[in-house]
């Protein structure tokens, strides 16, 4: 027996399913990219102030240099979090910490996650000194001003 919708019904109902199925992956995927770039980005974040708060006899932001780690903590790769447990074990016992081995590692990752190729150049500093600075009047430009001027 031959019924005429019978074929139009299936192939309709199939439709239906591979289409709720490419909704699903696609949101499936989005969120996964989602999620990815939302983990780069604090990475990131955690990178910089990692860094900045890095070689000075004072870490100069303590507070973002703290939620650094713990943002490391939260969202690292599984050698990340133990890197920053020893950073903040050595920190926390009142000794010096060198952030280096996990800055590279955090850049490996980063790296690795952006899609841009492996460096393996030395890990570097830069640190100018501090000094105190007035703004020009005149032009608003920064100038260097020494205790002596400033009196």
């Amino acid at each position: 027996m031959d019924i005429p919708w019978a074929d139009h019904t299936i192939s309709l109902f199939t439709a239906t399913v591979l289409a709720l199925l490419a909704v699903a992956l696609n949101s499936y995927l989005h969120d996964r990219q989602l999620r990815k770039t939302k983990r780069v980005d604090f990475l990131i974040q955690a990178y910089r102030e990692i860094e900045a708060g890095s070689n000075w006899p004072n870490v100069p932001n303590k507070t973002a240099f703290e939620r650094a780690l713990a943002d490391v903590f939260l969202m690292g790769s599984p050698k990340q979090i133990t890197l920053a447990e020893e950073l903040m074990d050595a920190l926390g016992s009142g000794s010096s910490a060198d952030t280096t081995e996990l800055l590279q590692q955090l850049r490996h990752d980063l790296r690795m996650e952006l899609g841009l190729e492996r460096v393996s150049k030395k890990f570097r500093f830069l640190r100018l000194a501090r000094h105190q600075w007035e703004v020009d009047d005149l032009y608003g430009i920064p100038t260097k001003c020494s205790e002596q001027e400033k009196e």
